[in-house]
């Protein structure tokens, strides 16, 4: 995937089958999920042979993106399928679980008092799992911090898993 800068479908299209190699072999107007596109098949000479592939170009939000899938021509007929069901699947975002993440960060904390670092977590709960947060501070169970030590905790939910 990348962007086809400042052109419409229409104009990206036809700026890809420009380009030297590469022959059109089948090109139609679409719209997906509502988006307006231009949907391409293609074969290019490349040294290491021939590629045959699909190619989408999709307007969202004054964005022209294009999408690129490609295989040896031997395998393109197996493929190709695969190829058009993962380009049409191309969609405007509206899960709010991925709308709304919030991104994990680190934040430096330093204690007050000598404490476990099992009593650090539970007093500073970070988002990851106690082992993660062992493994980003260098630690080891049972360790004990001394008084002014900086910790690293993590906040943050990611995305969803």
């Amino acid at each position: 995937m990348s962007l086809a800068v400042g052109m419409t479908p229409a104009e990206a299209a036809e700026e890809f089958f420009r380009q030297d190699g590469v022959r059109r072999t089948g090109s139609a107007d679409r719209t997906i999920n509502g988006l307006s596109a231009v949907m391409g098949s293609f074969r290019a000479t490349t040294r290491g042979g021939t590629l045959e592939g699909l190619v989408l170009f999709i307007r969202h939000d004054e964005l022209t993106y294009q999408l690129i899938g490609y295989t040896t021509s031997s395998r393109f007929g197996q493929y190709s399928p695969e190829f058009e069901h993962s380009l049409e699947s191309f969609a405007r975002l509206t899960d709010s679980r991925l709308l709304n993440v919030e991104p994990k960060r680190i934040d430096i904390v330093e204690i007050q008092e000598s404490m476990s670092v099992e009593t650090f977590n539970e007093r500073f709960p970070s988002t990851v799992e106690f082992n993660e947060l062992l493994l980003l501070n260098g630690w080891t169970a049972g360790q004990r911090l001394e008084a002014g030590t900086l910790v690293k905790r993590v906040t943050g939910t990611g995305g969803p898993r």
